[in-house]
């Protein structure tokens, strides 16, 4: 095992860093928590979901992706594709 040295100031940004990280994810997980599968989610709920842009999210609703219903000029879609998604991405990380 070998031992590395930083300066202490490098230190306390990589905790920050993650400290910050630790509450974005528990904003997301406190947003996202009380949804059922049944729920439908905006545009910006899904992209701040699955970390992706609009387009992206567009792309996944154009090519059949995930399921949507429109309602006037927004569209809302399915939360359970998007946790579908999600498990899907989740999985292919852990075989690789």
């Amino acid at each position: 095992m070998a031992l590395v040295q930083i300066e202490e100031s490098l230190l306390l940004e990589i905790l920050n860093r993650a400290n910050y990280l630790t509450s974005v994810m528990q904003s997301l997980y406190e947003r996202v928590r009380n949804r059922e599968a049944s729920d439908w989610l905006t545009l910006e709920d899904l992209c701040g979901l699955l970390n992706i842009s609009a387009t992206k999210a567009r792309t996944l609703k154009t090519i059949g992706k995930i399921g949507f219903v429109k309602c006037g000029k927004k569209c809302l879609y399915h939360a359970g594709d998007a946790w579908e998604l999600l498990e899907r991405v989740d999985h292919r990380k852990n075989n690789e």
